[in-house]
């Protein structure tokens, strides 16, 4: 079942995730220690439990009598207007956010549009050099592209990987490691994971962590690419790739990946000190890995996602205290017979409802509370003897 309560949930664990993998990200010795095999998996379980918020049978109720209660009455509480719609926030919030989400959406395909339109526009020169590198790789599935068009080095494509390279004086040596960067892009399907959560970050365009947790995702996912694309090469060729990379980072524009909707974590303003940081996890890429931080970190993500399907978070209410004159609360485990001869099972969970007694006249009566609606289920009626 999917209700508004499977979405709260879903929505605190995406946030939850990014704010581990934001403040893990932080952490050098981590990255070294644990790869980023991890963090990537978290980030992918939080789209998944966005894209599936069940609320199952045997998860946990938890009340909350002040927060969410407090949230409805400010979203619902009428503020003022002549019908039943007008200074009601919950009626202007979400149009709000539909709206700014339809006109972010539509400027973000515009944008796509119009960098298309120009990518089909390049000047595209045949380079021998780059003729000779790509029949020295032999990768597959693999097209590239010299243009002057092009400011920095990127990859598109789901099915076919297209790199375009700016039209600059390289050695050999640096356009292969170039090359095989861009490609592991592909093959790691990194430009599918920014997609997601570029769309992500366009539907919940009011929450400013998924701004913020959007750089870090290119950090994570750019460190994922160095160790995947050095995790065989010796100690001396790890040397020879960052010293290509350094190099190659002071010879960029950086002002092009602004075009760009899925711009690399390399070209970020504050790439120089990422770029230590980068420097620090290939160079010691295959030493000091902690196979058993790794194991844990894993079954900490997989009892993280799982545990979140093991709650719901709903809003609870108290009686009026007017209608608790000498009435207690109890629990129940018998089905009770209503006036109208239908019978009402237990089987609501004991945080969705409350059974309240009281003695009249010297005779037990019982009445119905919903805790999660706030209102009586029932009248005061005879309790089964």
């Amino acid at each position: 079942m999917i209700s508004e309560k499977s979405f709260i949930i879903a929505f605190i664990f995406i946030n939850v995730a990014m704010f581990i993998i934001t403040l893990l990200m932080r952490k050098t010795n981590y990255l070294i220690k644990a790869s980023t095999i991890a963090l990537v998996f978290l980030a992918l379980l939080s789209v998944l439990r966005l894209i599936v918020p069940l609320d199952l049978p045997f998860a946990y109720i938890v009340n909350s009598y002040r927060i969410i209660p407090s949230i409805k009455t400010i979203l619902w509480n009428d503020l003022g207007g002549e019908s039943m719609y007008d200074g009601r926030l919950g009626f202007a919030l979400p149009l709000l956010w539909i709206t700014y989400f339809v006109f972010l959406f539509c400027a973000t395909v515009h944008k796509f549009y119009i960098y298309r339109k120009n990518r089909i526009n390049y000047e595209i020169i045949d380079s021998v050099q780059v003729n000779r590198v790509l029949e020295r790789l032999q990768l597959k599935k693999l097209n590239v592209y010299v243009s002057p068009n092009v400011g920095i080095p990127y990859v598109t494509g789901l099915r076919n990987a297209y790199v375009y390279l700016p039209d600059m004086e390289l050695s050999d040596d640096m356009l292969e490691m170039i090359i095989m960067h861009e490609y592991q892009h592909f093959k790691s399907r990194d430009i599918l994971i920014k997609s997601i959560y570029l769309l992500l970050r366009i539907v919940f365009w009011w929450n400013p962590f998924m701004y913020l947790f959007q750089r870090e995702l290119d950090k994570l996912l750019e460190i994922r690419c160095d160790t995947n694309v050095t995790k065989h090469m010796s100690e001396k060729e790890r040397v020879h790739y960052l010293d290509t990379m350094l190099s190659f980072a002071k010879l960029i524009n950086t002002d092009e990946p602004k075009k760009l909707l899925v711009a690399p974590a390399f070209f970020h303003s504050d790439k120089y000190g990422f770029m230590e940081q980068r420097l620090s996890v290939v160079a010691n890429n295959g030493k000091n890995k902690s196979r058993l931080l790794q194991f844990i970190s894993i079954v900490l993500v997989m009892f993280l996602f799982f545990g979140s399907y093991s709650f719901v978070l709903q809003p609870a209410y108290n009686p009026p205290k007017r209608d608790l004159s000498d009435a207690f609360a109890i629990n129940t485990d018998f089905d009770i017979q209503l006036p109208d001869n239908s019978i009402l099972a237990n089987i609501e969970h004991r945080n969705i409802t409350e059974w309240y007694c009281r003695f009249k006249d010297g005779i037990l009566e019982m009445r119905l509370w919903s805790v999660s609606q706030g209102k009586w289920l029932t009248r005061w009626m005879l309790a089964p003897v």
